[in-house]
């Protein structure tokens, strides 16, 4: 059975095709299979797709048009910032985690912690 991608990417695959006819294994799976997403749905998220940086992703839009095939809504394809608004201006966080290397390289202290637990 020649499965066609569900979805608003079904117009993505739609130049793609091998020679027989098939170009990935794609299910079928259709959003009324999960009762998880009926609530958005209901909603009308499954239809937006947010672009939440001014610069990237900008010929998205041009494949997430048209109608969602399982209801006939027309997708949105939705600019940044989204309904949001815009990131707020935090300061730069210093690195918590990183460990502090001296100067070739090595954390003395992760180093000896890593020989403490190897000796276990």
């Amino acid at each position: 059975m020649d499965r066609q991608p569900a979805g608003p990417w079904r117009g993505a695959y739609r130049g793609l095709r091998h020679r027989d006819g098939k170009l990935l294994p794609i299910p079928d799976i259709k959003n009324k299979k999960f009762p998880e997403a009926k609530k958005w749905e209901d909603q009308g998220s499954h239809r937006k797709l947010y672009r939440f940086s001014p610069t990237d992703y900008k010929q998205a839009g041009d494949i997430w048009n048209g109608k969602y095939p399982e209801d006939g809504q027309p997708l949105e394809f939705i600019e940044w910032p989204g309904p949001g608004g815009k990131p707020f201006d935090l300061p730069a966080e210093p690195a918590v985690s990183a460990p502090v290397a001296d100067k070739h390289g090595i954390d003395q202290a992760m180093l000896t912690d890593m020989l403490k637990y190897m000796a276990k």
